[in-house]
């Protein structure tokens, strides 16, 4: 029944839920793990790289050290289903993560999508975060929201 699932994550304890929700139905279908996370470079970075003439360089270096953070994050993820011996690939995207993970969902053919309730925000929803209520009321796929 499914053969690729988009799992968003982050390093929220949600998130690892959504993971091994992940392994589970995996597992059940053999079915490909797209392990996904985009992240938003700080808009403080511009600002300060303009407000006080930052070198393109030095603010270069800090948006790499941002992204292979992510990706080691990812990384990290992914060696538990290597270690499972399933089969996942890792995908990192920069901008906004709701939008972001529906594109994704659609760019690489998933046909189901596991995110967290809630994730890393410093603002924190009661019942669920923005980015699951987000990705609920747009995407066109099967979701599951992992508490």
């Amino acid at each position: 029944m499914y053969k690729k699932i988009l799992v968003a994550i982050d390093k929220s304890d949600h998130s690892k839920k959504a993971i091994e929700h992940a392994k589970a139905i995996a597992t059940k279908f053999d079915a490909e793990v797209v392990l996904y996370h985009s992240y938003q470079v700080p808009a403080d970075l511009v600002d300060h790289q303009i407000m006080y003439n930052l070198d393109d360089n030095y603010v270069q270096q800090m948006q790499d050290n941002l992204k292979k953070h992510y990706q080691d994050v990812l990384d990290e993820y992914k060696k538990g289903f290597d270690d499972a011996n399933l089969k996942a690939t890792t995908l990192l995207e920069n901008g906004k993560a709701g939008a972001n993970i529906i594109k994704a969902a659609d760019s690489t053919n998933a046909d189901f999508v596991i995110i967290g309730s809630r994730g890393l925000g410093s603002v924190r929803s009661v019942l669920m975060g923005s980015v699951s209520s987000y990705v609920l009321h747009h995407i066109k796929k099967p979701l599951l929201i992992v508490e």
